[in-house]
């Protein structure tokens, strides 16, 4: 069974599909077969705009992989890693970063392996150590444009924990503003603003 791919574009969901099945009737979906790299670049743009109806587009096509492909050939490729830690307490560590909550991720350094730059990425932006990489989590894939050039970032994620008990430092340079362990209760909260990527990690620790 082919694999089915995602990519958050303006935080709108892209899903590359051989069979969109029910999912097509979910409101405020769009439904388009993929025939060229130039409709693709067209529903990219259109995801860019404001006053579009959709919030989540299915690609259908038999091989999802070269759908992914064509985005990658379109962009500009940029490689992150990033990790979901919990604590003694089983108290998960988020952030605040642009007005939204976000986990510890941030771009691989040269010669860097993606485990590697997951953990020096989390003591950066939280100011911890004693991480132990637990297990691997789905990539994600989102996009930003810089200068009307197309980026398209995939971020390896790891589950993690630490025994690390002082105190938060937010990486304030990075814009983080916030830093904290939240309960059950304050991940569901924090789900209503945070970003369509993050929620796919989020929803892969249940």
């Amino acid at each position: 069974m082919p694999q089915i791919y995602k990519v958050f574009i303006n935080n709108r969901c892209f899903e590359f599909m051989p069979d969109a099945g029910a999912e097509a009737n979910v409101p405020g979906t769009l439904v388009v077969n993929y025939d060229s790299a130039e409709t693709l670049s067209l529903m990219i743009d259109l995801a860019h705009s404001e006053s579009v109806f959709f919030r989540k587009v299915i690609i259908l096509h038999n091989d999802p992989a070269r759908v992914l492909a064509k985005i990658e050939h379109m962009s500009k490729l940029v490689n992150a890693a990033g990790g979901a830690v919990r604590n003694s307490e089983s108290k998960l560590l988020m952030i605040f970063r642009n007005e939204k909550w976000d986990l510890p991720k941030g771009k691989m350094e040269k010669g860097e392996t993606p485990e590697q730059s997951a953990v020096r990425e989390v003591e950066e932006e939280c100011g911890i150590t004693q991480l132990k990489i637990l297990r691997e989590l789905p990539n994600t894939y989102h996009t930003y444009k810089i200068n009307d050039k197309l980026h398209l970032k995939r971020t390896w994620w790891y589950e993690m924990s630490t025994t690390d008990s002082r105190k938060l430092i937010p990486q304030t340079e990075e814009g983080i503003t916030k830093a904290e362990w939240l309960d059950r209760k304050g991940v569901e909260e924090a789900k209503s603003n945070t970003y369509g990527s993050i929620l796919e990690v989020l929803n892969a620790l249940n």
